[in-house]
């Protein structure tokens, strides 16, 4: 799970679904067949109607401002 700002609508926060080099999954609906951009990483939000890499893209490593690593926070 990470915290991060994808614009200035405000800090969202996030599942993070696939990372740099992984394919892009099939649900993403782009890119089909390609890997996720070195410097990225795919999310999803856990409420169906929430906002992911569907509607905000790749999300940049720099947006990210907090992580959340099996009952860790970095």
């Amino acid at each position: 799970v990470i915290v991060f700002l994808p614009d200035e609508r405000g800090y969202r926060i996030k599942r993070v679904a696939a990372i740099a080099g992984d394919p892009v999954p099939a649900w993403l609906g782009r890119d089909p067949g390609a890997c996720i951009p070195a410097g990225h990483v795919i999310v999803r939000g856990d409420n169906p109607r929430s906002e992911g890499s569907r509607e905000l893209g790749y999300i940049p490593i720099g947006a990210i401002i907090a992580r959340h690593v099996a009952g860790r926070s970095h």
